[in-house]
């Protein structure tokens, strides 16, 4: 009997442990399958983030560098345990494949394309990946070229979804065949303001990817690598199970019979995970062998037969317990809390597995040593020993895989009967997702754009965000502990405290007091209108609510704002006099305002009830009704708006309306109103009509009227261009003799002539300049009375242009006992914007009048800003021109600006002139935005002034000018033609002759032309003979328009220069001249120094390149010309003191040449020049003139610039000298 009950008993317990075994198995698996999904999941994550960075790149910009800085910022080792890093893939269409290689070179020089296989649909090619160390190899890799991967890669851009490819070999892990794979997720990027794209392979821009290795993957998965044995088998119906994993045991039996597949769907593949019990497993089940009982109920049944009855009670009473202790000891196994058991000496003596995986240590490793050893406080330091009599609670830290784990450990005394200590009971809770999420919570209130705040249950404030902090006035330590009624104004706080009663009655998200005012109380005591939202939240210390509290302050007084408005635009409507209207099209049914029934006549009785839409199309004009159906009709259909006006018939009459309307749509996009308004334009189309009636009179009145002015205007034109054709053909008839007066003089004046002769020559030559000015005078005034004379917009250097007026001034000052002051730029004003040959050309002619009607004192050119400053890139400058001559009247100070006036006859006979001058500078100082004034004392002075307004500029801007001679030369300074050829075509034999001599010498060779026909037949003998030809232009058979277009139409002469020398001076001649092929023009008569420079300008390009010819430095040569200076100044004193201000402002001149830019220095070397010509100083001007003209070419050098330093060291010492001989 005993054997039979211990047969029987061994066999119970067999399958109550065969139970247990499943039980704990199914759980393992089911936690194993759970920890290799969570796993996965995880990886989509990063997938997601880095699909995030390339779109918040955009896919354009994302670079190798922004890709890196964004892997860098994740922490991959510790967030995606097991990947091999993350990457980007990028689609690039065939067509595109030149450019996208272009554009991933220049940012990796050793960038190439890889393939597996070849294929002709789009690359999808590996850009970046990040760690690039341990993943070079996949860069430039073509997924789409591997069957395995190019099937994953377009599942996931049709799907838009994250997928797995089947297993492959990673070409960075190569050792490991059939063990990797691919997570991809596709990337689709919208343009801007455009909805997402469907997802496709064609509206993709790539795929975010993840290279992971299965073993890496599950690694550190103890559970799986310890107690339970894995296989892994991707299948898909289509082609046998693939096993791409397996462990150490896979291939050994199952213990204990343990095996479960489970089915599992993985990113797009199936999978199979095949689970086996290990030995391990059934050890940690630390369940006794059925026949061990068995042996000792066959011994007992034996040895204790008399003793049957209490053997079989302690046997039930040990099965119970057996039961209960692997009843507990499973729920203690399973337990989601790691349970760790201690002797009374604090040593480890039970670890069950939710402790095994958070400190991440087997039983075996942990058993006999103290906890301690494992834990690390909050503060870095090591606990003290916990309590063996008392339960106690406290946070600690564990740090494992290089990451800190927050745990909270509760430990519990376990006593024996009679008050034994037996040791301790601990439980551990990993808290560390659960402090990142209050970290998370805590940064998501402070982000909030509301004041949050959070309460008790005792109302009591237990957080408080920066907002809030903001919105009372107090900072959060402040605010936490305090009463909620504390923060609410006193006369509110009844009312508060009835909505804190109804919201704790029925605690529900809600908005706090609705439909009543909220206030809250600030710090300084302001009360501040608000808006509550309550939220029920559980805390760890019980029940809490958060509140958001919004200020709407400004929201209030947009409201009062907005209600202002309305009211003004009830006024605005009342007095535009219109009716509004809504038309409900679901019902078809008329809203009218009173206005509206007013303009239909529809009495105050009446106005009740509906059916207005048929009123109002009964009241409409059957032709007008027809003509409004169609666009009433659009506006339903497509919206917008809609005008139209119409009559509608009334008590008999009719009257005249306008209307307009707009749509409103519903939810559904769908029109659904229609708003507008009528108004009655009656009265107005009758007054339209009587209007209409009286300007069709106007009309036919204006119409014969304007006739009678266009037949005066064509008369009025033709005499205008009768008078324009006049002057041109005057100027050039007088032009024509002026420049051979002029020449003669300036070939005689190079001439040895008795001294009454060459004072004879002078008086000529001033004679013709005077005429000469009167010419130019009548043709500005022309073109200003014609209105064809515009103001400039250029850069210019005032300085330069102060410098030149100075110089010239002093020359036509003469022998005058009359001091010349001219003030230099007020400072911040000195480079302008705007015309500097009008701004001179009106300070010129009124130095010249003041000179001219000074007979001894001062003349005065000054400038002075007058503006604050204030307005940057402008300044407001006053000029004047005051001298202390003969003063002009009152009575003819009215009349001194009109044409050909003058003071009076008396000036006219004294002084001469034609009475112009200032009619031109007054025109030309309005059209540059001033007003030319005048103040006068006869006897005393005269002072004209203006005021300009110009914007300033920088001084690389501002072009060199050209400053004009302090007199017209004796003659040719250098011979600055040499080696140049010269054909002159005039049909003036004495121009020609004059020309021949002038050119002459100036060291050109010159050959002479009658008219156009004789010149081309000249040149087709000898087409390359010339450098330059000089065409006069109104010539008797073939004139120098004709001659030119043949020039440029033969294609050996096509590249010749021509310059037009010829009298006529208007802007149209000019015009015409320069599109007829001419390369410049010069007016007759010309000045010598204007014309070589034209011809050194447009000289032949190949001889441009031809090296500059210095002026020699004569030995011989006197350095000062005393006779010129002193014929400028008045006496030998004066010019030594000239000479003296040379040094001081010059002296060290060649030295900034060297350190000056071109442009620099073309202008120092520009006004070195004429200070050195106007004082005599030969030399340095000539030296001068060279190097500014090599700068111009490009072709400035070293020795030229040393020529000029020893020219300017030799009129140094020839200074000195002449300046004691002086002194003595």
């Amino acid at each position: 009997m005993g054997c039979a009950l211990a047969l029987v008993e061994a066999q119970r317990i067999a399958a109550a442990q065969q139970a247990i075994r499943e039980q704990r198995f199914d759980s393992l698996v089911e936690r194993a399958t759970t920890e290799l999904l969570k796993r996965l999941n995880v990886y989509e994550y990063g997938l997601r983030g880095a699909r995030g960075a390339v779109i918040a790149a955009g896919s354009g910009q994302i670079t190798r560098e922004r890709f890196r800085r964004y892997a860098e910022s994740r922490e991959l080792q510790r967030e995606f345990p097991g990947a091999r890093g993350f990457g980007f893939v990028r689609r690039v269409p065939q067509a595109q494949l030149q450019d996208f290689l272009a554009r991933a070179r220049a940012e990796r020089a050793d960038f190439r394309i890889q393939q597996q296989g070849t294929h002709g649909d789009d690359l999808l090619v590996i850009q970046y990946v990040e760690p690039e160390a341990q993943n070079r190899e996949a860069i430039g890799l073509d997924i789409a070229s591997e069957a395995h991967r190019r099937e994953a890669a377009l599942q996931a851009l049709h799907s838009g979804q994250p997928t797995l490819t089947r297993p492959v070999t990673l070409v960075q892990a190569s050792g490991q065949p059939s063990q990797g794979f691919l997570f991809l997720l596709p990337i689709y990027t919208a343009q801007d303001g455009a909805a997402p794209p469907q997802p496709s392979a064609h509206t993709a821009e790539g795929l975010a990817y993840a290279p992971l290795v299965i073993h890496e993957v599950l690694a550190g998965q103890t559970l799986i690598h310890d107690e339970l044995s894995l296989a892994l088998y991707d299948t898909d119906g289509t082609q046998p199970p693939q096993r791409f994993f397996a462990d150490a045991q896979a291939d050994e039996a199952a213990h204990a019979g343990l095996v479960r597949r489970v089915a599992l769907a993985v990113y797009g593949r199936q999978w199979t995970a095949e689970f086996k019990a290990t030995p391990v497993f059934t050890a940690r089940l630390n369940l006794p062998p059925p026949q061990r009982t068995a042996q000792l109920m066959v011994g007992a049944s034996v040895l204790l037969a008399t003793l049957l009855f209490f053997f079989l009670r302690d046997r039930q009473h040990r099965r119970q317990a057996m039961v209960e202790d692997a009843h507990m000891a499973a729920i203690a196994e399973n337990a989601g809390d790691g349970i760790v058991g201690l002797d009374p000496e604090g040593r480890i003596t039970r670890w069950n597995r939710a402790a095994e995986s958070i400190f991440g240590r087997s039983t075996a490793q942990v058993l006999g040593r103290p906890l301690q050893d494992f834990l690390t406080g909050t503060d870095g330091t090591a606990p003290g020993p916990l309590s063996r009599t008392a339960r106690s609670e406290f946070t600690a830290q564990l740090q494992r895989d290089g990451r800190s784990i927050d745990l909270d450990i509760r430990s519990a005394p376990v006593v024996a009967q009679g008050g034994r200590s037996l040791g301790l009971a601990v439980t551990v809770r990993d808290i560390t997702e659960q402090l990142r999420a209050d970290e998370r919570f805590q940064l998501a209130v402070e982000a909030a754009p509301t004041a949050m705040l959070m309460v008790d249950a005792q109302q009591r404030i237990v957080l408080a965000s920066r907002k809030a902090e903001e919105l009372f006035g107090h900072d959060a330590a402040a605010l936490r502990g305090l009463s909620l009624d504390g923060l609410i104004p006193e006369r509110h706080r009844s009312e508060h405290a009835d909505n804190v009663a109804r919201y704790l009655r029925a605690p529900q998200p809600r908005a706090m007091g609705q439909g009543r005012a909220l206030y809250a109380r600030h710090r300084d005591g302001r009360d501040i209108p608000v808006e509550i939202g309550l939220n029920p939240v559980r805390t760890r210390e019980g029940p809490a609510t958060l509140a958001s509290i919004t200020d709407i302050t400004q929201r209030r007084q947009l409201e009062v704002q907005l209600q202002t408005t309305l009211d003004r635009l009830r006024l605005a409507v009342a007095a535009a006099d219109v009716g509004i209207w809504v038309w409900r099209l679901e019902e078809e049914e008329m809203e009218w305002d009173a206005r509206m029934f007013e303009i239909y006549g529809v009495p105050p009785a009446l106005r009740a009830g509906g059916g207005w839409v048929a009123f109002w199309q009964s009241r409409v004009h059957p032709d007008d009704l027809l003509a409004l159906q169609p666009g009433l009709e659009r506006l339903r259909r497509e919206g917008g708006t809609y005008e139209a006006s119409f009559r509608i018939t009334r008590a008999g009459e009719t009257r005249h309306i306008q209307a307009a309307a707009i749509v409103e749509h519903g939810a559904n996009g769908q029109v659904q109103r229609l708003v507008g308004i009528n108004r009655d334009i009656t009265a107005q189309i009758t007054a339209q009509d009587r209007i209409l009636e009286l300007n069709t009179s106007l009309e036919e009145q204006v119409a014969r009227r304007t006739q009678e002015l266009h037949l005066a205007l064509e008369d009025a034109r033709q005499a205008t261009r009768t008078k324009s054709e006049f002057l041109a053909n005057m100027s050039h008839e007088i032009r024509t003799p002026m420049n051979a007066i002029l020449g003669l003089c300036y070939l005689l004046a190079g001439q040895r002539l008795p001294a009454d002769a060459q004072a004879m020559l002078q008086r000529l030559q001033d004679a013709g300049q005077g005429l000469l000015a009167i010419i130019n005078d009548i043709l500005d005034f022309s073109k200003i009375e014609a209105h064809r004379l515009e103001i400039e917009q250029q850069p210019f250097d005032l300085g330069a242009v102060l410098d030149n007026l100075a110089s010239v001034m002093a020359a036509a000052r003469g022998d005058k006992p009359v001091a010349l002051v001219v003030q230099p730029p007020p400072p911040g004003a000195r480079y302008l914007v705007g015309d500097s040959l009008r701004l001179g050309q009106v300070l010129m002619n009124l130095l010249s009048n003041a000179i001219k009607f000074t007979e001894r004192g001062e003349v005065t050119l000054g400038v002075a800003r007058e503006d604050d400053g204030a307005t940057p890139g402008r300044v407001r400058l006053r000029w004047w021109v005051s001298d202390t001559g003969i003063g002009i009247g009152p009575e003819q100070q009215a009349h001194i600006f009109e044409a050909f006036s003058q003071a009076d006859s008396s000036t006219s006979r004294r002084f001469g002139g034609t009475g112009l001058g200032l009619t031109i500078s007054s025109h030309l100082v309005g059209l540059m935005g001033g007003n030319l004034t005048v103040a006068s004392v006869r006897g005393v002075g005269s002072t004209f002034s203006f005021t300009l307004d110009l914007a300033t500029t920088a001084a690389e801007r501002c072009p060199p000018l050209p400053q004009a001679p302090a007199r017209p030369p004796a003659g040719p300074a250098a011979r600055r033609l040499q080696g140049m050829a010269l054909l002159v075509v005039d049909d003036s034999e004495i121009n020609r002759e004059v020309a021949a001599r002038i050119l002459g010498g100036e060291g050109a060779t010159v050959a002479l032309a009658d008219d156009g026909g004789s010149a081309l037949a000249l040149l087709a003998q000898q087409p390359t003979a010339f450098d330059v030809v000089l065409m006069d232009i109104q010539m008797p058979g073939m004139d120098g328009y004709e001659a030119t277009r043949r020039i440029r139409a033969t294609p050996a002469l096509r590249h010749l220069p021509v310059v037009a020398l010829t009298a006529g001076a208007f802007a149209s001649q000019r015009s015409k001249a320069l599109a007829s092929g001419l390369d410049a023009f010069v007016a007759k008569p010309f000045l010598v120094d204007q014309l070589v420079q034209t011809l050194l300008h447009v000289r032949r390009s190949g001889d441009a390149a031809a090296p500059v010819d210095l002026p020699p430095s004569r030995p011989g040569a006197t350095a000062i010309d005393v006779q010129r200076g002193l014929a400028v100044y008045d006496d030998a004193p004066a010019f030594a003191r000239a000479l003296g201000r040379f040094v001081h402002l010059h002296g060290d001149e060649a030295l900034q040449l060297r350190r000056a830019s071109p442009a620099e220095a073309a202008a120092l070397a520009h006004r070195l020049r004429g200070a050195a010509a106007q004082l005599g100083l030969i030399e340095v001007a000539e030296q001068a003139a060279a190097y500014e003209h090599a700068l111009g070419s490009g072709r400035a050098t070293a020795a030229a610039l040393d020529a000029l330093a020893q020219a300017m060291a030799r009129a140094g010492e020839a200074i000195a000298a002449y300046t004691r001989q002086a002194a003595g």
